[in-house]
């Protein structure tokens, strides 16, 4: 974890050092310069990572260089940063009775967020260990960034990715997901800094609070994914485009349009808001046409080149910058039609159906019913009561809304109109909970402020602090005694993770040259072996259609060289083995053509016979 902790801290201080330049010494505030530093350093960081993956130089030694390279390039930031982050623990004393209650809230949750990422990946943490971290373990084995045919998800920005790559070359899996974690605590003191900036320094850490009492905010902080760093740059492009509305100094644009950058390069999603922002900015100055393009081109020429390397790479390895979407504009390798058609419907089967009701509803539908926006995370997919707070102008007792508090919140609903059209899973509305979470925090401030309704307010909120706290401890107290090394990884997994038996039998008791194929099951990261996804639309290296019998497909499965299956039966469909390639493979193991070698619980290992 020390090593998390170098890292993390050598990419700050060289981001910095490039804001510092930006600016000079005394445009932004301490904090400012630490986030934006902190920010722009970790993307700098994961693109040194993307550049040795690409010339095939991913060993732990380089990449140790390419750490101790930042943190030389940052001296001068060393101790500047130790100063600022002191002064801000003395600053802490001058706060009211109530904001350090906040205060107090959000360590422990931060602090329950870092436990729950630091233990090893396990049941929550699908999308990680499918392919969040399995990928950067791909990379890892082979000493480079290369093609995976068969995930097509690996060609996708992997900005965070980089960052988990570095985690697991210099420490293990779970200090990787630390930097996961990491990003979502910038962003939550990004918001506390935009409140500051924007509103003013009472209840200053009401809208952190916010943020982080969020139950999808607080998970996704315990888990690989990559949606909290997508939060944290488009927010911070956001803080830039508001004060360059303020200030009109171009360097906020700037800085704004390199984090949109490291947005673009870190989910693709963040077309959307990057467009937004635009938009504002076209509809936010006064100034002639000219003037504007030429400002909206200073946003822009950042966040296009930060971005582009991996809709670049994407093209070049499958010749759809986007791949796999709008295949049948672009086409694209180990992909087809209906491929295409049941990545879209496995898409739109979250949400709520796109009628003017069911977006209407969407609030409501939002924070209590998760489960249709979410797999697997039951409450955890639901930002939380206090947000419904956004929608209410709190009738008399509100007071005229900040107006860039105010612009953030239209931005949020242009996206939320988007996302609404496109996929609604509640975890790509991560990237708008700062700004929704600024909103409601000015909503509790009116609240807290109004004789009438403090208490009311104090109450509501203080409940579903409560609430969140106690279900995030009850989350992550399994993984406690992982995570402070009290008991083994292997003991734990084995407790926590279903398919982990079997995946540990495969390494233990297979050759190091076994291939092994994936059905009903994607999460291969603790497969010591080479894998390949084998269910179709995953990809179309195996032409089900073809195979006329079990012993065709058998005979493919050989000749691509694979000796064994993993079959997880917990996640069949009810007509497994009734039509199509799942019956020919029943039939192969209800006739001995697979034998098994290893069963427990729902995971099951075949060998595939050589002859």
């Amino acid at each position: 974890m020390l090593y998390i902790a170098a890292a993390i801290w050598a990419a700050a201080c060289a981001g910095r050092v490039v804001v510092r330049r930006m600016f000079g010494s005394n445009t932004l505030s301490p904090g400012e310069r630490s986030l934006y530093g902190a920010a722009v350093g970790l993307g700098i960081l994961a693109y040194g990572v993307l550049a040795l993956g690409l010339l095939g130089l991913l060993k732990t030694w380089i990449l140790s260089l390419w750490v101790a390279a930042l943190s030389v390039g940052g001296f001068k930031e060393h101790v500047p940063l130790a100063s600022d982050i002191f002064s801000s623990f003395a600053a802490m004393k001058r706060l009211t009775r109530g904001d350090k209650w906040c205060l107090a809230a959000c360590f422990l949750l931060g602090l329950f967020m870092l436990i729950g990422a630091a233990a090893p990946p396990s049941g929550s943490d699908w999308d990680g260990l499918s392919y969040h971290l399995a990928a950067p373990k791909v990379y890892l084995q082979h000493g480079k960034i290369l093609f995976i045919p068969y995930d097509h998800h690996t060609n996708f920005p992997f900005t965070v990715e980089m960052l988990y790559t570095l985690g697991l070359a210099l420490a293990h899996p779970g200090a990787a997901r630390v930097f996961h974690t990491v990003l979502g605590l910038l962003c939550a003191f990004g918001i506390g800094l935009f409140w500051s900036r924007f509103v003013g320094h009472r209840f200053a850490v009401l809208p952190p609070l916010v943020f982080l009492s969020a139950p999808l905010v607080s998970w996704s902080g315990t888990v690989a994914y990559n949606d909290l760093g997508m939060a944290l740059y488009v927010f911070l492009a956001a803080f830039g485009v508001a004060v360059w509305l303020e200030e009109t100094r171009r360097q906020w644009l700037l800085l704004a349009g390199v984090c949109a950058g490291f947005a673009l390069g870190t989910k693709m999603t963040s077309m959307v808001p990057t467009a937004i922002l635009v938009a504002w900015m076209l509809t936010s100055s006064g100034k002639p046409a000219g003037q504007r393009l030429k400002e909206i081109a200073v946003f822009l020429l950042p966040a296009v080149l930060i971005g582009s390397p991996w809709y670049i790479k994407t093209w070049l390895w499958t010749g759809n910058p986007v791949y796999p979407f709008f295949y049948s504009v672009f086409g694209g390798v180990n992909w087809d039609a209906e491929a295409a058609r049941m990545y879209a419907q496995e898409q739109g089967s979250f949400g709520v159906g796109r009628s003017l009701a069911s977006f209407l509803m969407l609030p409501y539908s939002l924070t209590f019913r998760p489960e249709l926006f979410s797999k697997g995370v039951g409450v955890f997919g639901s930002p939380g009561p206090v947000y419904l707070s956004c929608i209410l102008p709190l009738l008399p007792i509100s007071r005229p809304i900040n107006r860039r508090i105010a612009a953030l919140g239209w931005f949020s609903l242009a996206y939320m109109i988007a996302w609404f059209f496109l996929t609604q899973q509640s975890r790509y509305l991560l990237c708008i909970m700062p700004m929704l979470s600024l909103l409601a925090a000015w909503t509790l401030s009116c609240g807290f402020a109004h004789g009438k309704m403090r208490v009311a307010s104090l109450f509501g909120f203080a409940m579903q602090i409560l609430v969140l706290t106690l279900l995030l401890f009850s989350l992550i107290k399994p993984s406690i005694p992982a995570a402070l090394g009290a008991v083994s990884p292997d003991d734990y997994l084995e407790k926590t993770l279903d398919v982990y038996s079997a995946q540990r039998w495969i390494n233990e008791n297979t050759p190091p040259s076994s291939r092994i194929l994936l059905f009903e099951e994607t999460r291969g990261f603790y497969l010591d072996r080479s894998y390949m996804w084998a269910n179709p639309g995953h990809h179309t290296l195996i032409p089900y259609k073809r195979f006329k019998s079990e012993d065709d497909m058998l005979a493919y499965f050989k000749n691509l060289g694979y000796t064994h299956i993993l079959l997880n039966r917990r996640w069949v469909a009810t007509d497994w083995g009734t039509k199509g390639w799942s019956a020919m493979l029943e039939q192969a193991i209800q006739r001995g053509k697979l034998r098994r070698v290893f069963a427990k619980g729902w995971s099951e290992v075949y060998e595939i016979p050589k002859n």
